[in-house]
C-alpha cells in the first residue's frame, strides 16, 4: 500500500483508510483489505503546469514526506519494478478514454504519464528500495527475464 501510495502521490494515507479482513466467526485475520480512498493521488489537485514527479509532501501520511514514508516498507522482494515498463503508455490509453474531449487535456495527460515514470524511477532510486532489494532473493534480476515474464502474462490475458 506504501509503495503504491508513493508511484501514485497519494497524499491522504491515514489510520482510517485502510483495513484487515477476519474471519466473523473464528475472528481470525485473513488478509489485508484491498487498497481503497486513494482519491487525492496522481496530482489530482494540480494545474498541469505544476505536475512532475518528485512532489515529496503527503499530507495526512504516516510520514510528512513520501521519501520518509517509504522507509517503513521493510520487504521489497514482491515487487517487480521492470514489469511497471510501459506503464505511463497504458496509463495514456486510459486517460485518454475518460475524458469528454482528449485534446483539451494532452498536455496534462502527457505530465501525469511523466510523472508517473519519473515516481517508479524515483522509487528504484531510493535507499530503502536499494537497500532492501539488495539483501533479497528477487526473481527478475534481468530486465530480459522481466520482459519475458511480462509478455507471457500478455499472452495469458489477452487469449479467448
Amino acid at each position: 500500500m506504501l509503495t503504491l501510495d508513493y508511484i501514485i502521490d497519494n497524499t491522504d494515507r491515514h489510520f482510517n483508510n485502510f483495513g484487515f479482513i477476519r474471519d466473523a466467526n473464528a475472528l481470525s485475520w485473513l488478509s489485508v483489505q484491498p487498497i481503497y480512498d486513494s482519491g487525492t493521488s496522481m496530482w489530482c489537485r494540480e494545474v498541469s503546469a505544476a505536475i512532475y514527479g518528485k512532489s515529496a509532501n503527503s499530507k495526512k501520511a504516516f510520514r510528512s514526506r513520501h521519501t520518509s514514508q517509504i522507509e517503513l516498507v521493510e520487504d521489497f522482494s514482491w515487487l517487480v519494478v521492470d514489469l511497471l515498463e510501459g506503464i505511463e503508455d497504458e496509463y495514456k490509453k486510459i486517460l485518454s478514454q475518460a475524458v469528454w474531449e482528449p485534446s483539451k487535456f494532452e498536455m496534462r495527460n502527457r505530465k501525469l504519464c511523466a510523472a508517473l515514470r519519473q515516481r517508479i524511477e524515483l522509487l528504484k532510486n531510493t535507499k530503502a528500495y536499494k537497500k532492501r532489494l539488495k539483501n533479497s532473493i528477487h526473481p527478475f534480476r534481468s530486465q530480459r527475464t522481466a520482459r519475458k515474464y511480462k509478455r507471457q502474462q500478455h499472452d495469458y490475458y489477452t487469449t479467448d
